[in-house]
């Protein structure tokens, strides 16, 4: 089975083909913005490199969040309509998810998102699975409801390094690019149905549309 894996979540273009679970090409750009221009080119190029076209694909998985909320929503689109025209399922997985199946060895894992405004958006998971639904918080309080659930949890995600201040027993995952290879092998084996390509945003976009509306938010 032919798998495309992709993230536009962060500052990263980045694409990956796996055919049942080996690893054939993977191209990463740090481009900041521009993802919309870039992912379409950059997937054809995989494709060139791995030798295989696009009707071969069979699984599609992208990172849904949470992140830059023009990344994600290009990186979610992209997914869809590829897999409507190659009638091939897409799944989506956050980034809480990808590092809760890294690290599912850990007793207590909390995902952490440096959601801006001095606020950590966050999920805890145990032994890989969820302990709660995502929340938002300010640091200390994030901290304090990790604590909770350990005084000695590992943290991942770009607020794991404030979080640790008010844990001081916590450990910091390596901070590391989205781990594509592990997404496309959850694109091949999981249920779609489970993993649906919707966005992840911890909070509304500061942009306004005319009228002072939010994208994505009331319309």
């Amino acid at each position: 089975m032919l798998t495309l894996a992709i993230d536009t979540s962060g500052a990263d273009c980045a694409v990956h083909l796996a055919r049942d679970g080996a690893a054939l090409t993977q191209l990463r750009e740090t481009l900041g913005r521009g993802h919309a221009e870039r992912l379409a080119p950059m997937t054809q190029e995989a494709l060139a490199q791995a030798g295989v076209k696009a009707p071969d694909i069979a699984r599609i998985g992208v990172v849904t969040g949470p992140g830059s909320f023009a990344g994600i929503r290009v990186g979610v689109a992209f997914a869809r309509g590829l897999a409507l025209a190659l009638k091939a399922p897409a799944l989506g997985v956050s980034l809480f998810d990808l590092w809760a199946r890294e690290y599912a060895a850990e007793p207590v894992l909390a995902a952490v998102h440096d959601s801006g405004r001095g606020e950590a958006a966050f999920r805890l998971y145990r032994k890989g699975d969820p302990a709660g639904a995502v929340m938002r918080l300010p640091y200390e309080a994030a901290a304090a409801a990790v604590r909770e659930e350990s005084a000695a949890p590992m943290l991942a995600g770009s607020a794991a390094q404030r979080i640790a201040e008010f844990l001081p027993g916590a450990r910091l995952a390596p901070d590391a690019p989205a781990d594509l290879a592990l997404l496309a092998r959850i694109a091949a084996d999981a249920d779609p149905a489970a993993f649906p390509p919707a966005p992840l945003y911890v909070r509304p976009p500061d942009a306004k549309l005319p009228g002072g509306k939010t994208p994505g938010v009331g319309g």
